[in-house]
């Protein structure tokens, strides 16, 4: 793929991850479901931007952005039962 379609597209996917969260906002109401909704997208958009060239330190930095999803999904998913099991 040339370097601007694939710039064109992480574009494209940081806006899908905007727009994206803010329909799930509006139509479900849940904060953290929208930002996981975000994160999806720009995680798309850091590995679009990654696939220009492949070396060792590519890898590890798609790794690095895979492993901060894992961590801010799993960061989202102890809140809400956090949320959800304290008395009111």
């Amino acid at each position: 793929m040339s370097t601007e379609l694939v710039r064109f597209l992480a574009l494209f996917c940081s806006a899908a991850g905007l727009i994206s969260s803010a329909i799930v906002l509006a139509t479900v109401r849940r904060p953290l479901l929208a930002l996981s909704v975000a994160v999806d997208f720009w995680v798309a958009a850091g590995l679009l931007r990654l696939s220009g060239r492949l070396s060792w330190e590519v890898i590890a930095g798609a790794a690095g952005i895979m492993l901060l999803r894992q961590l801010i999904n799993f960061g989202l998913r102890v809140r809400v039962r956090t949320a959800a099991s304290s008395p009111t």
